[in-house]
């Protein structure tokens, strides 16, 4: 994996959800990694929906191989958060593809 394409930096965050002293449900994120990444963008769309514009954007992000992301991860570039769709391995062991999913209301 060449690390001249990796010229980007997303942070990959670890979501947890834990309960308040009444019981409502909180979600408090913790730092697992500032990685280098390529960023390609996939596609997108905007739309209205209830009388309000939103933009749904989709990139892969392309890290080195690492074995604890997963789904269930969030990663933030350039000050918005993606959602994590699917995780893909590059090779053998080689880098991970994140596609991931901004959404912007």
């Amino acid at each position: 994996m060449r690390g001249r394409k990796l010229d980007r930096r997303i942070s990959i965050y670890t979501i947890s959800e834990t309960q308040s002293g009444s019981g409502a449900p909180i979600q408090t994120s913790t730092l697992l990694a500032t990685v280098a990444a390529e960023q390609r963008p996939v596609g997108g769309y905007e739309s209205t929906q209830a009388a309000r514009d939103q933009a749904r954007g989709e990139k892969v992000f392309r890290v080195r191989w690492r074995s604890d992301i997963t789904r269930k991860h969030t990663l933030v570039f350039e000050a918005i958060t993606y959602d994590i769709l699917n995780v893909a391995e590059v090779g053998r062991r080689e880098g991970l593809d994140l596609t991931a999913l901004a959404k912007v209301a």
